[in-house]
């Protein structure tokens, strides 16, 4: 059965569409990831299928009898409700009931003595509302998902969350709804480990239809059956997952530099013969010059385009560190709880980081790792113990969810804020300008307005502005978040050869 209809699907970017005549749908059961550079249009593509961001042409239409979820990039909530308020904002009939009954139900746990008749009859017309609907194997799905994600209290404010744990409820709330087309805009972002691992095993073998956009290459690798890659204002299909998506790119490239050459070839002997002289004015010769132009734009927007996909670059000349680094002594921190206690997330933590170590921080959702990092940069005070930073120890915090700033301001000028210029390892200096080039962030963007880019451009600047500052000790709390696949491998290479503490 099919779910979703796309049809000549347009949106228009900054300056250019962003898409154009994109046409494609899903099936009952498909798995399907799209993949593309940061602003090639992902999130905007997948707003306008779940009715979010409104087109400029082109149709979508989703099978009635199967409704769509819709989790995107940045959920957003209202600090002040719970849990629970958050997760049943659904309109859906069946999730009502269901929190109604769980309302009721918790209302008896806490009733102390005899049962008022107004409760009981309230649970007992609510349970034959359950029975008429067969709601019962529904609320034991949604009951399993709450529990593996860890929401076990749903009475917890929004705005006391971790980021982790709010992007768990957000995930939450889009799986417990009864529908059958799920479209995710980067659903591990800020999850923890085991938490990724039960969702792609929950998404590799759920029978609902998934679309989602994502840069965890495993993840999409384990799930996806299918891959659209949106490139070039243009929508393509590859079979297959991840891996036979790299596989068919590779033999993709091969077969257009084969053409590249031999059209390079047959122009050149075509240009010789426009050089020779005025010809014969007739039609077959205005009809040879006219074929030389076509395959000339040709030639040209194929080198345009491989110019695009040829990977960046970048390295910071190596500041030296002294023999003091940065000293954590008997650290603590908690924060309080809403019924008046406190979860101590750090207690008595000490340590002294030493040349060159390279640590990695994990934990379930909300155990404090982004604490951790927030006492060791001083950004946050700890309760107890103390953080002493060396002399020569210069920290750059790449944060979970950064302020960029930069209101008003180009990307060019909000980079230029930090520094005009930085040196390399080979003593060489490169401007804001070509750093940003550099990071393929080229041409028009540099001039365009920092709050006009797309999620994973900003972290790419913001992380450019970051080395600016040439750190000799990299704090990063998620930095892969919002990057496209291509960033992400030149992130890992710079940070696999990176000099300093990280």
């Amino acid at each position: 059965m099919n779910l979703l209809s796309v049809s000549k699907l347009a949106k228009m970017g900054r300056e250019a569409p962003l898409f154009t005549e994109i046409t494609f749908g899903l099936d009952e059961g498909d798995k399907a990831a799209l993949i593309g550079k940061n602003g090639t249009g992902k999130s905007t593509l997948l707003g306008c299928i779940a009715g979010s961001v409104v087109p400029d042409g082109g149709t979508v239409v989703i099978n009635k009898s199967a409704g769509v979820s819709f989790l995107p990039q940045n959920p957003s909530f209202n600090p002040g409700d719970t849990i629970r308020d958050h997760l049943f904002k659904s309109d859906s009939p069946k999730l009502r009931v269901i929190r109604a009954y769980g309302v009721a139900c918790a209302r008896l746990a806490a009733a102390k003595g005899a049962i008022p008749d107004a409760l009981q009859n309230e649970i007992d017309s609510l349970t034959a509302e359950m029975d008429a609907n067969d709601l019962w194997t529904y609320e034991n799905s949604v009951g399993s998902i709450l529990t593996t994600l860890g929401l076990d209290s749903l009475d917890a404010n929004m705005g006391s969350l971790s980021g982790g744990m709010l992007k768990k409820v957000a995930l939450a709330q889009v799986l417990i709804e009864d529908t059958k087309l799920l479209l995710l805009d980067e659903p591990t972002n800020h999850l923890d480990i085991s938490t990724i691992a039960w969702l792609e095993e929950y998404l590799r073998t759920t029978d609902r239809s998934v679309l989602m956009v994502t840069h965890d290459r495993y993840f999409l690798d384990a799930v996806c059956r299918a891959i659209y890659e949106l490139e070039f204002r243009e929508l393509t299909r590859y079979d297959g997952n991840f891996t036979r998506y790299l596989e068919k790119k590779e033999i993709a490239a091969q077969i257009r530099a084969n053409t590249d050459a031999r059209l390079e070839s047959v122009l050149r002997s075509e240009r010789e013969w426009l050089l020779r002289g005025p010809q014969a004015r007739g039609t077959k010769a205005q009809a040879r010059i006219d074929s030389i132009h076509e395959k000339m734009d040709r030639l040209r927007l194929s080198k345009e385009q491989l110019k695009q996909n040829k990977e960046f670059s970048f390295a910071v000349s190596g500041r030296r560190l002294g023999g003091k680094i940065l000293q954590a002594e008997s650290l603590a921190k908690a924060w309080p709880l809403p019924d008046g206690g406190e979860n101590r997330v750090i207690a008595d933590f000490s340590y002294e980081f030493k040349k060159g170590e390279r640590i990695g921080v994990f934990g379930d959702n909300g155990s404090g790792k982004t604490t951790l990092l927030n006492l060791l940069t001083g950004n946050l005070k700890p309760d107890e113990g103390s953080v002493t930073r060396g002399e020569n120890t210069v920290i750059a915090y790449y944060r979970q969810n950064p302020e960029l700033g930069g209101d008003g301001q180009t990307v060019l000028e909000y980079i230029k804020d930090a520094a005009e210029v930085i040196a390399l390892p080979d003593g060489s200096t490169v401007s804001a300008s070509q750093l940003l080039d550099r990071f393929g962030l080229d041409g028009k963007i540099q001039y365009s307005p920092v709050t006009t880019l797309s999620g994973g451009e900003r972290k790419r600047v913001y992380l450019v502005r970051l080395l600016m500052a040439n750190p000799n000790f990299l704090v990063l709390d998620e930095p892969t978040n919002d990057f496209d696949i291509y960033s992400m491998g030149i992130l890992e290479a710079f940070l696999a050869d990176y000099a300093g503490c990280l």
